[in-house]
């Protein structure tokens, strides 16, 4: 609750403060929605003025010609509705606390409690509650047409869905800190502030988090370790901004389907994610500055994961990088890759662009041609006889572009690697597009 509880104080402090510094902006805003409510509400707002007494300014001349603009304020007229000595009632109508200390969004709330005030004090008669009542209504309507119920709209804020309820998040904010969400059973969704530079270690662990909106995140550089550990999420498309994923940032996201990394990836740590049973597809489709892929890279558990398409840019694949990606069926390997690891796959199809690896046996990791040359199985135990059975059954198929078929014979015939274990063949038409610029 400490946590939350420095994010609301922290968003009082901060429309405090900026209250002068904002002026100019809110009159702006102010005037448009008032603009906005004007054209949209004409029936309604002349219906309610006739019923009240109510004036527009300039509303004789208005909509004189085409491309005039509608009066920029709704005022009441002071001499016949407003009491000089009800304060309440002036306090509400206050033109300089409506447009310099109320936001637009939360004037209908501001104007609510005020209304509660001046009746449990007894000095509204019934046509000021009429009066009320129906600027009330006015203002609701407005909101309602210039905000969807799940969106914000000013481009620049963040919130947070907490039972169905929007609440803002402060701008001020630059991290979600350690442990900040974790097991927080009301949150269904964040929208994260555009300031934000890091998400903290087991952030949102075990949240019923389902879903997270980075698209206004520019500052945003690293997503710590296990930081949506167990979280609900289906699809997830991290900000372009992110250079660093910590380990295990996505473990038992058992409804994850889609990973999109940013634009500025540059390090990947060790084991994306154990036990993401659903996912289907990681697209590295924007990225450039990766180098490496680590060890483990993806972890237990991800049996639907059949297709990977390492990016542009990555010059080396550790060993096991793949280890735990039992139903891997394709890899695309990029133009710019050097070296590859150990694969520990027994089939695979392997679609490379590169024009030549430094060495083709860490693509059959567990053939050794020594295994060859022991016809003495009677020193083997069981174990040894189900592996050499296994390397038996190994068949790796390496697809190359044509004008690097010859090299890649060559060098499988230097390795002393057998032709039915690494059948190296060109890459078919329909997958040549894959690294194309």
């Amino acid at each position: 609750m400490g946590f939350f509880k420095r994010l609301f104080d922290s968003a009082s402090d901060s429309i405090k403060k900026s209250v002068e510094e904002r002026k100019q902006e809110l009159l702006k805003s102010v005037e448009e929605r008032k603009q906005e409510f004007l054209q949209n509400v004409e029936d309604r707002k002349n219906e309610a003025l006739a019923k009240i007494g109510l004036k527009s300014e300039n509303s004789d001349n208005s909509h004189k010609s085409e491309g005039s603009k509608p009066s920029n304020s709704i005022r009441p007229d002071k001499s016949t509705i407003l009491p000089e000595n009800n304060k309440n009632v002036s306090k509400i109508y206050n033109t300089e606390i409506m447009e310099h200390e109320i936001q637009p969004q939360s004037f209908s709330a501001k104007l609510e409690t005020l209304i509660k005030s001046a009746l449990k004090d007894g000095i509204l008669t019934d046509k000021e509650r009429e009066i009320i009542k129906i600027i009330k209504e006015a203002i609701d309507t407005n909101n309602k047409d210039n905000t969807s119920s799940n969106e914000i709209t000013d481009g620049e804020g963040a919130v947070i869905y907490l039972n169905g309820e929007k609440r803002p998040l402060s701008k001020a904010m630059t991290s979600i800190e350690l442990y900040a969400f974790r097991n927080q059973t009301n949150i269904e969704r964040i929208i994260l502030p555009s300031n934000i530079q890091e998400i903290g270690t087991y952030a949102f662990e075990k949240c019923s988090l389902l879903s997270v909106d980075f698209s206004q995140c520019k500052e945003l550089k690293k997503i710590g370790d296990n930081a949506f550990y167990g979280t609900k999420i289906k699809e997830m498309i991290i900000a372009d901004s992110v250079e660093v994923i910590g380990p295990n940032s996505f473990d038992y996201c058992d409804n994850l389907k889609t990973i999109v990394m940013p634009a500025a990836l540059k390090e990947i740590k060790p084991r994306l994610g154990d036990y993401m049973e659903q996912l289907k597809k990681i697209d590295f489709s924007k990225v450039r500055n990766l180098k490496t892929i680590p060890k483990e890279f993806v972890g237990f558990g991800c049996d639907k994961l059949k297709e990977l398409v390492i990016p542009q840019g990555v010059v080396e694949i550790e060993d096991d990088a793949f280890a735990e990606l039992d139903n891997l069926k394709r890899l695309f390997l990029p133009p710019t890759l050097e070296s590859i690891g150990d694969l520990e796959h027994k089939r695979l199809s392997i679609y490379c662009f590169s024009p030549l690896l430094e060495e083709l046996e860490p693509i059959v990791y567990g053939w050794d041609d020594d295994d060859d040359d022991d016809d003495d199985d009677d020193d083997r135990d069981e174990e040894d006889l189900e592996e050499l059975e296994d390397k038996k059954k190994m068949k790796i198929k390496l697809f190359v572009l044509p004008q690097y078929l010859d090299k890649y014979i060559a060098q499988r015939n230097a390795e002393r690697i057998p032709e039915d274990i690494l059948v190296i063949d060109v890459i078919p038409e329909e997958y040549r597009y894959y690294y194309d610029n």
